[in-house]
């Protein structure tokens, strides 16, 4: 690389004019010159390796310590370095330019080596009990015995080759899963993948170039696979990194290359004094080449280990690693995590390797911020509320123990403000409360082993986790503010409701019933215990339009819910059709919700506002008589002014006003400006403070199914119209109202905040993670479990019926059907309580499971029939196996004929032929 050949890549691959590129080339010798005698030095900028040259572009930039050079001839000079850094980046650099193998290691630490070489040797005599990681010869054995790169069938080796019995930590870790990602890539792109990995694997050419080239195209790829493989935990990001490059180029090439994992490079490059690394790097994979291959020589000088090491190796179990490297890595691990290592430091290296972890680009929590980090503990900050003192995440190493957790810390003084989150919370089961200081905070249940291989990987996902349960609670209860105590005794509801919220939960848990009980609450304040009187009052609300149920659907649409041309005909036999502009059910009832509060105060405020855009001031007078003026300033908000001079003494703020208008008394001396506006409104726009305050009534839509519909097209641009903090003040005051104008009608629009949306969710059809984000972030999400209790509590006789002097426990029935299925499938496609509260008699047992419980298991597996016999009992499957030796046509080329025909056949037996022995033997 020459300035000669910069200048023609500036013309021809970075599309430069001719001048800018000589502009460039003549800029970069006066540079070199100037950095050589600030730092006393002698290079070539061509020759430094991208790292440092990154660093010298930072001191030319525009907050750099030499940005003044940087900014001659209007920035060109600046503009000169950023140019020679990607002209670096795109050069291919040959490997063995790149590794210095030799003397990497100075005098110092060769001698810091020998004493951990001493260490390890002693270490590695250690049973496997102790020396964990002697599992790695074992499985890489297996993998080693199947791995035959040509193969016609790529795919199932690579397949195969990792189907190993014992521990799979090379490959499997807690957010860390290559290999079963790239078994999707090959059954997707099954030749383009075996394509990368074959210029992965050509050793003509430059390693950096064909690491890029594999990471570049496992990125390019990964919108794709998740479309076809929409597994969160699995395929948020493309699991490319350079611990499985590592694996699968020692896999190929095992005399030559090393395993790799950043964090234990790092830790051994720290104890060895080698210059630091950084994550993520191809450069750093080159330069651990460099490293090993100077290890493996001074390991090779001890010949008596290594004719012990051979003994270990021959055994038959054990991978026999001729080339040593596994040896060199094993030593490299042990070094980073087992020597010199305090709990202390522990902890602080751990997070700094999280922090590596969440920074990189394609990381779901990649905005975190890390704070506070002391010996045994660090607060995480995110940047959706908790995100201070009050509340943040904190990693927290239990006082005494290797034990450490991850909770939400509440420490604020206030104690009711504390008391607040428990009082209102419901937790999700993968976090409790837990004593904090004076107060409670939340943590997650799962605790974590500091000297966990894998600690760094846990703490990761355990914090995806986190954030997506309690930490998605907790935000919304603090963005919405949609908890608070009212002191009404009578019966009066506890709690302000989110004005979005989704209840979601498996089939029969009582969803759409729930939807009544919050609609009815939320609207009178009133939690109605009994049915009828819940249902009655339900049914007069809706027959008042404040109410509004309605399905969502495949076929439902934008048209339908906000506002569509419908066609309109004068009477049933014309043939004349006309059109016109309809409200959807959506646009109905926000204009009803605001409707009803026409002379509340923000519509008086804001005729007030319009009054003053055409006049300078306005005179009032205060109860007393005194005149003063008031005018508009830019914030909306009147200015004051008093006197002859009319002098503007201050602001009165709408906030302010409403605050007057409340009853708080914090304006000493400005009462009777304030009481001054506040009269005018009442005289001029006919305000009255009762009638605003009877006239807030709330309105509900309920939306079943909602999941079903298509989220994006149905709700168009409104989306963002349902937000709190975008919401007309008709409640409460809302200076941010969002308006938009609607695209038929060409009407204003806006959401009001009387009016909530409350949405069921079946998970059995779709799981929460897998809803559109848009509708996610705008919705609290309640999750509704089959609940025993309610079973028992409402059932006419606890859950119990009775045939023939036989009891049946439908609770213990309910209860064991679904620990089944949770290990069968998962806890969303449990079986619901309302399916059994309405069974008084046996024959009514026996139809549910007809035609409710059977049907639906049998969605589940997908008529799996001997899974459905393992949730039932052998009671309810009979195998239908005969004789079925002459069932096909006769063909007897057909190689796997006998096994059709040993194949077992299974079928439900029909419920209603069924004794209560029968059903009793499904729990006991």
């Amino acid at each position: 690389m020459n300035i000669e050949s910069f200048e023609k890549w500036l013309v021809e691959e970075d599309n430069k004019a001719t001048s800018t590129a000589y502009n460039y080339k003549t800029a970069i010798p006066y540079l070199e010159k100037h950095y050589n005698e600030i730092k006393d030095l002698n290079i070539n900028l061509f020759d430094l390796n991208i790292n440092d040259l990154e660093n010298v572009v930072v001191d030319y930039g525009r907050e750099g310590k030499y940005s003044e050079i940087g900014d001659i001839s209007s920035g060109t000079y600046r503009n000169a370095m950023n140019a020679l850094l990607r002209y670096k980046k795109e050069q291919p650099e040959k490997l063995d330019s790149i590794i210095q193998p030799k003397d990497i290691l100075p005098e110092l630490d060769k001698k810091k080596l020998s004493e951990y070489w001493v260490k390890y040797k002693e270490y590695f005599k250690k049973p496997a009990k102790e020396h964990q990681e002697k599992y790695k010869w074992n499985v890489l054995k297996q993998v080693y015995e199947k791995w035959k790169w040509n193969v016609e069938d790529k795919a199932e080796m690579f397949k195969k080759a990792f189907e190993v019995e014992g521990s799979k930590n090379l490959w499997l870790s807690g957010n860390f899963f290559p290999i079963e990602h790239t078994n999707w890539m090959f059954e997707k792109f099954r030749s383009e993948t075996i394509e990368i990995f074959n210029t992965l694997f050509n050793e003509e050419l430059p390693l950096t170039e064909r690491i890029k080239a594999f990471i570049d195209f496992y990125n390019l790829k990964l919108p794709e696979l998740q479309k076809f493989v929409p597994n969160k935990k699995l395929n948020y990001h493309s699991h490319k990194d350079l611990r499985a490059i590592g694996l699968y180029l020692s896999l190929q090439y095992p005399e030559k290359y090393f395993l790799y994992k950043h964090s234990m490079v790092k830790a051994f490059c720290e104890k060895l004094n080698i210059p630091s690394i950084k994550p993520g790097e191809k450069e750093n994979f080159v330069k651990f080449i460099g490293i090993a291959n100077d290890v493996l020589d001074f390991i090779k000088q001890d010949a008596s280990f290594i004719e012990e090491y051979r003994i270990f190796t021959s055994e038959s179990n054990n991978y026999q690693d001729d080339s040593l490297h596994l040896l060199v890595q094993d030593f490299i691990y042990t070094v980073a995590s087992h020597f010199d290592a305090n709990d202390v430091l522990k902890f602080k290296e751990i997070i700094e390797e999280l922090k590596d972890l969440i920074l990189l680009e394609d990381s779901p929590i990649e905005n975190y911020k890390f704070r506070d980090t002391a010996p045994d503990f660090v607060w995480i900050l995110d940047n959706d509320n908790i995100n201070d003192v009050n509340a943040h995440y904190e990693i927290y190493k239990i006082p005494k123990t290797k034990t450490l957790t991850i909770n939400i810390h509440f420490e604020s003084k206030n104690k009711s403000e504390n008391d607040f989150f428990e009082k209102n919370i419901q937790l999700p089961d993968d976090s409790e409360w837990f004593k904090w200081e004076k107060s409670r905070s939340i943590r997650l249940k799962e605790r974590y082993d500091l000297d966990s291989e894998n600690i760094v990987d846990e703490l990761f996902d355990g914090l995806i986790q986190f954030e997506a349960s309690a930490g998605e609670l907790v935000r919304k209860a603090i963005s919405n503010k949609s908890l608070i105590v009212n002191t009404n005794p009578e019966n009066k509801t506890k709690m302000k409701f989110p004005l979005n919220q989704i209840l979601y939960g498996a089939p029969g848990t009582g969803k759409t019933f729930k939807t009544k009980e919050l609609a009815v609450e939320i609207i009178t304040g009133n939690k109605i215990k009994d049915r009828e009187e819940l249902t009655k009052v339900y049914n007069e609300l809706k027959e008042n339009n404040q109410i509004n149920f309605t399905t969502f659907h495949q076929s439902i649409s934008y048209e339908d819910f906000v506002e569509g041309i419908k066609p309109v005909m004068d009477n049933i036999d014309s043939s004349n059709i006309q059109y016109e502009i309809k409200k959807g059910i959506f646009k109905e009832m926000c204009s009803t919700a605001q409707e009803k509060n026409a002379n509340n105060f923000e519509d008086c405020y804001s005729k007030l506002i319009e009054e003053l855009i055409g006049v300078e001031t306005l005179e009032l007078e205060t109860p007393k008589g005194y005149k003063f003026s008031i005018s508009l300033n830019r914030n909306n908000n009147l200015s004051l002014h008093t006197g002859a001079n009319k002098l503007k003494q201050g602001t009165l703020t709408k906030e302010n006003i409403l605050k007057q208008l409340n009853g708080e008394d914090k304006f000493d001396g400005w009462e009777g400006y304030f009481n001054g506006v506040i009269d005018y409104l009442k005289v001029k726009y006919n305000f009255s403070i009762e009638h605003s305050k009877n006239q807030q009534q709330k309105y509900v839509l309920i939306i079943d199914e909602i999941n079903r519909g298509n989220i994006s097209a149905i709700f168009g641009e409104l989306i963002t119209l349902i937000e709190e903090d975008k919401r007309k003040g008709i409640l409460k005051p809302n200076t941010e109202v969002l308006e938009v104008e609607l695209p038929y009608s060409r009407d204003k629009f806006s959401v009001p905040d009387n009016l909530y949306i409350i949405g069921t969710m079946n998970t059995a059809d779709r799981s929460v993670e897998s809803l559109d984000t848009a509708l996610r972030r705008r919705f609290s999400f309640v999750e509704m479990q089959p609940n025993l209790d309610v079973l028992k509590d409402e059932h006419n006789t606890n859950g119990v019926i009775s045939i023939d002097g036989s009891m049946i426990d439908m609770i213990k029935m309910l209860e064991k059907i679904n620990k089944r299925i949770e290990i069968l499938i998962d806890k969303d496609h449990k079986i619901g309580h309302s399916f059994f509260i309405n069974i008084l008699t046996f024959e009514d047992l026996q139809l549910v499971f007809k035609d409710k419980i059977i049907p639906l298991l049998e969605e589940y597996f997908f008529g799996d029939f001997g899974k459905i016999g393992l949730v039932l009992g052998e009671h309810f499957i009979k195998n239908t196996n005969t004789d079925k030796t002459d069932i096909f046509a006769k063909f007897d080329d057909y190689e796997d004929r006998s096994l059709l025909t040993d194949k077992l056949v299974y079928e439900i037996k029909n419920p209603m032929n069924l004794g209560a022995e029968h059903f009793i033997s499904i729990y006991e």
